[in-house]
C-alpha cells in the first residue's frame, strides 16, 4: 500500500491517513506487547485509576511550594505501600512501571528510598538492625524517610573513595555530618 501523495510531504497528515485503516487488528498488537490480553486490561484499570486520582495529578507541579511537593510525594508513598501490602504482586510492580512514566519526578524520590536506602539497609544490615529499622518505619516510610549520598566533587561516583562521615550523636539523637575538604562537597 502506497501512501497518498498529497500527504506525503506533511509527516503527520500521512500518520493521520495511516491510523485510519491499519492493516494489522491495533488491539491484538497491544495484547502482544503486554504479554497478554488480561494484563493490557489490568494496566488500563490501573491507568484510569491513576488519571481519576487527584493525588496523581501532575499539571500542577510547577505551582507547589517546596514543602507541598514533599508532602504529595510522601502520600504518594502511603499509598503505594498500602497498595502493596494488599494487592497481589504482579499488579504492585505494574503499578509502579506505569508511575515511573506518569510522575518520573515521583519515581526517582521513590527510588532513592527504596533502590538505595532501603536496598542498602537490606542487603548490608544484621536480620536484627534490618528489624529495628523496619519497626522504625523505613519500609513505609512511615517515621523515617531515607536517603543515600554517593556523590562528591572530587570523587564522583566512587563509594569507596568518598570522604564525608555522618556520626550519630547519641545526645541529641541526630547525625552529624563531617566534610573535611573541598572535594568532600
Amino acid at each position: 500500500m502506497f501512501l497518498n501523495y498529497r500527504h506525503s510531504c506533511s509527516p503527520k497528515a500521512s500518520i493521520a491517513e495511516e491510523r485510519k485503516a491499519p492493516s494489522f487488528p491495533i488491539r491484538d498488537l497491544t495484547y502482544w506487547i503486554d504479554g497478554d490480553r488480561k494484563t493490557t486490561e489490568l494496566k488500563e484499570r490501573i491507568m484510569l485509576e491513576l488519571e481519576r486520582d487527584p493525588l496523581w495529578r501532575v499539571s500542577d507541579h510547577p505551582n507547589l511550594s517546596l514543602a507541598e511537593t514533599r508532602e504529595r510525594a510522601m502520600s504518594k508513598v502511603r499509598r503505594l505501600a498500602d497498595l502493596a501490602t494488599s494487592r497481589p504482586l504482579n499488579e504492585t510492580l505494574l503499578r509502579m512501571s506505569i508511575i515511573s512514566v506518569v510522575d518520573p519526578g515521583f519515581w526517582t524520590r521513590f527510588g532513592v528510598h527504596f533502590g538505595l536506602f532501603f536496598g542498602a539497609l537490606q542487603g548490608q544490615a544484621t536480620p536484627a538492625q534490618l528489624a529495628y529499622w523496619m519497626d522504625k518505619g523505613a519500609m513505609s516510610m512511615q517515621g523515617i524517610t531515607g536517603c543515600f549520598g554517593m556523590t562528591e566533587l572530587g570523587h564522583g561516583s566512587n563509594v569507596a573513595g568518598l570522604e564525608t562521615t555522618a556520626t550519630l550523636d547519641e545526645s541529641t539523637d541526630e547525625f552529624v555530618i563531617h566534610s573535611p575538604t573541598l572535594t568532600a562537597t
